[in-house]
């Protein structure tokens, strides 16, 4: 959106990074100005969420919506709205505080600026998740099985089965998705079950892929117990 216009530019103002769980997540102030002539520097700032397994590699998460959204022209946070590292897990919610103003980035003040902090809040995992509106299907990376496999999602209205797949992709007998209860409701912390003995570690020290069907579903999280 900045190509061919010198008054057009994107910056990063300041990212605070913070522990979840086996991830660093952290939240991108990104300042889009749209008049950089002098030094006024104009534009708005909203927030993105990065993430990142070694802290070295970060991904762009969410399609680089805003995680974070300016508030409605006018609004105490209407202007521009910056993270602050604060980021607390309260049960089965989380959440975090940010600045806000009414008043865009640079640019002739004008009248009185109102200025204040607000609460943003999400369920547990529940910064962004994968939808399907109809039929969809996820396939996870390797991970050493446990005996539980759990998901946190909304299949409040559709369903969600999974199956195990061993090395070379095949599923393992047993652990078909025909063969799973499905989830047909909104869950923070469910646990499948198929039709069959033992769990999906019935190998030890086997490293096992999983494939979640969805129908009208969206799932945040998903992982083997110990």
């Amino acid at each position: 959106w900045t190509e061919g216009d010198p008054d057009r530019n994107t910056q990063i103002y300041a990212i605070p990074i913070f522990r979840y769980g086996p991830l660093l997540l952290g939240f991108m102030d990104v300042f889009r100005c749209t008049d950089a002539r002098d030094a006024i520097m104009g534009g708005v700032i909203d927030v993105q969420l990065i993430s990142s397994r070694d802290g070295r590699n970060w991904e762009r998460v969410g399609d680089r919506k805003p995680i974070l959204e300016l508030g409605k022209r006018g609004a105490w946070d209407g202007g521009f709205i910056r993270s602050t590292k604060s980021l607390l897990e309260d049960g089965d919610e989380l959440r975090l505080y940010y600045y806000g103003m009414d008043h865009p980035h640079g640019g002739p003040k004008r009248g009185d600026w109102r200025r204040a902090i607000g609460m943003a809040s999400w369920r547990k995992d529940g910064f962004v998740g994968l939808v399907a509106d109809s039929d969809g299907e996820v396939i996870t990376v390797p991970t050493p099985a446990g005996r539980e496999l759990h998901v946190n999602a909304d299949a409040s209205g559709g369903s969600i089965t999974a199956e195990v797949l061993d090395e070379s992709g095949a599923v393992v007998q047993g652990f078909e998705s025909y063969r799973c209860v499905p989830l047909a409701q909104d869950s923070l912390d469910h646990v499948f079950r198929w039709e069959t003995d033992g769990g999906p570690d019935q190998v030890p020290g086997r490293e096992r892929r999983v494939r979640l069907m969805l129908r009208g579903a969206e799932v945040f999280s998903i992982w083997f117990s110990a």
